[in-house]
C-alpha cells in the first residue's frame, strides 16, 4: 500500500510538474512589452532550455545588423543587400522609434579624416538604402562616422598582402534600433 501511494505522489508530481511547464512554457526573457529578448547573436536569451522545441523561434532581426564594405568603397554589396532588407522589414512591421547607423573604416591610410568621411559616406550609403524602402522618417535616425576607432580585428603581426582580408571586419555599418 505505501509502494502504491509513493507511486501515486511520484506520478501526481510528474503530471502537476508537467502541466506547470506547459502553462509557463516561455522560459526566457521577455522585455517590457512581452516580446522575447535576443542576443546580439541571434539567440533567444534563456532562463531554462527547452529540448522538446525552440520556445523563441527565430529573431526578426539581428539587433545590431552589421553590414560589411569593400575597401575603400562605400557602396552596399550585394551579399549583404539581405541584411539591410530584413531591418527594413523589421521596421515596417514593428514601432521602432530610433534606427543607429554607424559607419566605420579601418585603419589603412593613415589619414583619420579621410576614413571617417568614407565611414560617413557608408553610414549614408546605408540610410539612404533603408531610407527607400521604409518610412524612416517617422523615427529619429542617428547617422555617424567614426572612422577607423572601434576595430573590432587589430591583425598584427599580418603580412601586407593580406591585411586587406584581415581587417575586413571593421570596414562595416552597425544598425541598432531601439523601440
Amino acid at each position: 500500500m505505501n509502494l502504491y501511494k509513493l507511486t501515486l505522489g511520484v506520478l501526481f508530481s510528474i503530471v502537476l510538474t508537467a502541466s506547470t511547464a506547459s502553462a509557463n512554457h516561455h522560459r526566457v526573457v521577455v522585455d517590457f512589452k512581452g516580446k522575447h529578448v535576443y542576443s546580439t547573436n541571434g539567440n533567444c536569451v534563456r532562463t531554462m532550455w527547452m529540448n522538446d522545441h525552440d520556445v523563441c523561434g527565430a529573431p526578426d532581426v539581428l539587433n545590431p545588423t552589421w553590414v560589411f564594405f569593400d575597401f575603400n568603397k562605400s557602396n552596399i554589396r550585394e551579399s549583404e543587400m539581405h541584411k539591410l532588407n530584413r531591418v527594413a522589414h523589421y521596421i515596417n512591421h514593428h514601432d521602432v522609434q530610433t534606427v543607429n547607423i554607424h559607419g566605420y573604416a579601418d585603419r589603412i591610410g593613415g589619414h583619420s579624416a579621410y576614413n571617417e568621411r568614407l565611414s560617413k559616406r557608408r553610414a549614408m550609403t546605408v540610410y539612404d538604402y533603408l531610407q527607400s524602402r521604409t518610412n524612416v522618417e517617422k523615427m529619429t535616425a542617428d547617422v555617424e562616422g567614426y572612422g577607423a576607432t572601434h576595430q573590432v580585428k587589430a591583425c598584427h603581426d599580418v603580412k601586407e598582402g593580406e591585411l586587406i582580408e584581415c581587417l575586413q571586419p571593421n570596414r562595416r555599418v552597425e544598425v541598432f534600433m531601439d523601440q
